[in-house]
């Protein structure tokens, strides 16, 4: 009887989620068709039509520019004979109109390398009076065509571009433009809400459900409205290791792979400004997926390689099905969030204490970005996240045997989260502050902690036996750098490289600690636009989440926070000293490389180590969870809408 109950309830679960996906689904039907039609209501003012019109030639006056300065013909001429090399003659078109709204302006060019069309518009802010705007609209050879969202009203258009660059089929497009896009946006956002009201009582008892369902809808959703390019950290690198994985010695390039990956992230950020170019950059990508254009050496068999495989066999699988190369590209991105989403909420499910506190972590948008891009930092986060989980799990836990079985899984997960960075592994030795009745026998112990230790040891060697031997090549990045005489130099004077690494240490707390950059940063694009929320909110709920007791003496509760603040310090120490070795010019007085989201792998241990029942609050827990899952989706949002949805698609 129990079995079919619970068996109906899965059932009415199921259906109340199909519901509120239509519910969802038809929320965004009709928030983009009242879209659409609000744009028609103002590109018909003025009785124009709905439709695309040619921009006719008498509207238009081209001119040259020197650096921005109009000039004539014979004067730009005379300037181009005469300028040094590092002024640049610009080509000007000016288009004059009468005040109308334009929706997208359009142009086909013609170039033989990339460039920037410097475009200037005039229109009139909120008090009615004149103002001009300027967009950068970075182009690429490939493309040939430009679509740009202006959505304003305009009666001068100033399109600045290098002079062998020819502009032909400048056109206004007010058209109906259904966009799938913001269908998709609005629906997920409106099912996620739901959902959380809906299910709030199954969130409750189970926080790792919230986030699942948070983590598979967001990331889903911001994979579709991702450039088609490569937008975070080493993602070029990371994509191309994933797609020639399978391949040792001596590996091709078609020119799709070649294009994304000398193309890689830059502060610019991808070149597309509308739904249109992202389309036309799909479809080049596609098209241009067959034949080898280059080849080049590598050397699969690395142990950072373990960070990639995920993605790999997602890209194989797709491959081997015959699907063209997009979607190759998009699986792999949906193989890393699919691990990450899977790792974390067995961590959530698993870890007795600070479930609110993960989980808001594990969705900041640092991490969501992150976990549907190609990196192997979500096999490093993931793995080493669940490996703390299981750790703490067992000082709860003081009555249950530490077995061999148990002992050798989470050295695994704890191996496998540092084979892309070794200077993790030393969180492994969490265990060693284990209490002796956790344990068989004395001798069990012993033998437990001494091979915890040992797998410390074996993992640290690998990364310091080829840096000593000359098998690790310095980061050209960082300027002139020299792995054998940068460690000559750290063993010679230790006590000088202590005060720089105590000096950067300490001079980066504010930005990496306490304005919570790890978590907040949007790579390439800034921080979140609602940057201290990001702080405030992880730090309210590690104090304000309901806490059990640390089931442990007093002296045990010391001798554990004690190892974890010296492992803590130590992976640190070992995170800032691998990027001086590598990354940072001989001799120089700081440290260079080292970026807040280092510090990911460190917060669960850092949070045990000011764990504390002294601060917390009273509530009801569907009360507190729906508020705090709406908060997470609130910063989802920011994350997504500015810097994603409106540049990329629409």
């Amino acid at each position: 009887m129990k079995l079919k109950k619970k068996e109906q309830k899965r059932f009415n679960g199921l259906i109340l989620l199909v519901v509120l996906l239509l519910i969802g689904f038809l929320a965004g039907i009709v928030g983009e068709g009242l879209y659409e039609l609000n744009i028609c209501r103002r590109a018909l003012k003025g009785g124009n039509e709905i439709g695309t019109e040619e921009i006719d030639s008498t509207h238009m006056q081209i001119t040259q520019t020197v650096e921005g300065e109009k000039v004539d013909d014979a004067e730009a001429e005379k300037n181009v004979n005469s300028a040094s090399e590092d002024l640049t003659v610009l080509k000007q078109i000016h288009i004059t109109i009468d005040e109308r709204f334009i929706n997208k302006l359009c142009y086909a060019y013609s170039t033989d390398e990339d460039f920037t069309a410097y475009i200037t518009i005039h229109t009139k802010d909120v008090y009615n009076a004149p103002i001009t705007a300027e967009i950068q609209d970075f182009s690429r050879k490939n493309l040939n065509e430009t679509v740009i969202n202006l959505k304003d009203y305009v009666t001068e258009i100033f399109i600045e571009v290098p002079e062998n660059v020819e502009i032909s089929n400048i056109v206004v497009d007010n058209s109906w433009d259904w966009n799938w896009y913001r269908v998709a946006y609005i629906g997920v956002f409106i099912f996620i809400v739901l959902s959380i009201f809906c299910f709030r009582k199954i969130i409750a008892a189970h926080i790792e459900k919230g986030f699942l369902l948070l983590s598979l809808c967001c990331g889903m959703l911001f994979i579709a409205i991702q450039p088609p390019e490569c937008t975070t950290w080493d993602e070029h690198i990371h994509f191309a290791k994933a797609f020639d994985w399978f391949e040792n010695g001596t590996a091709d390039r078609t020119e799709s792979e070649a294009y994304l990956y000398y193309y890689p992230e830059q502060e610019n950020r991808a070149p597309f400004l509308s739904k249109e170019e992202k389309a036309m950059q799909i479809q080049y990508l596609n098209s241009h997926h067959n034949g080898a254009v280059e080849t080049y050496e590598r050397d699969a068999y690395t142990l950072n390689a373990v960070g990639e495989l995920h993605m790999a066999l997602a890209i194989k699988v797709v491959k081997y099905l015959g699907l063209p190369f997009y979607a190759q590209f998009i699986a792999g991105k949906i193989a890393n969030l699919l691990l990450y989403t899977l790792l974390i909420y067995w961590a959530i499910k698993i870890i007795p204490v600070g479930k609110k506190f993960l989980t808001s972590v594990s969705l900041m948008p640092t991490l969501m970005i992150q976990s549907t891009s190609y990196t192997y930092d979500i096999v490093v986060i993931g793995f080493l996240v669940l490996g703390m989980a299981m750790v703490i799990a067992e000082y709860f836990q003081e009555e249950r045997i530490f077995s061999w079985k148990k002992t050798v899984f989470i050295a695994i997960l704890f191996i496998i989260g540092s084979c892309p960075k070794p200077v993790y592994i030393p969180l492994l030795a969490s265990l060693i502050a284990l209490p002796e009745k956790k344990f068989k026998t004395k001798r069990h112990m012993i033998l437990c902690k001494t091979f915890l230790i040992v797998v410390c040891m074996i993992m640290i060697m690998t990364l310091l036996i080829p840096a000593a031997s000359g098998g690790v090549e310095a980061d050209s990045r960082g300027g002139a750098t020299d792995v054998a005489q940068q460690m000559g130099l750290v063993l010679s004077q230790p006590f000088s490289y202590i005060q720089i690494f105590i000096t950067d240490v300490i001079s980066s707390l504010n930005g990496y600690i306490f304005n919570a950059s790890a978590l907040s940063t949007i790579p390439y694009a800034g921080t979140h636009p609602f940057e201290g929320a990001v702080s405030l909110l992880c730090l309210g709920i590690a104090l304000t989440e309901k806490k059990p007791v640390f089931p442990a003496s007093k002296k045990n509760i010391v001798r554990f926070k004690v190892i974890m603040t010296l492992i803590v310090v130590g992976t640190l120490g070992l995170v800032w000293s691998a990027l001086y070795i590598v990354f940072t010019p001989v001799g120089n007085m700081h440290i260079l490389g080292v970026q807040a989201r280092y510090y990911i792998p460190l917060i669960i241990p850092a949070y045990m180590i000011f764990y504390t029942k002294k601060i917390e609050t009273n509530y009801r827990e569907t009360t507190y969870n729906t508020i705090m899952l709406l908060i997470i989706l609130w910063l989802a949002h920011g994350t997504m809408y500015d810097q994603f949805f409106l540049t990329y698609c629409q």
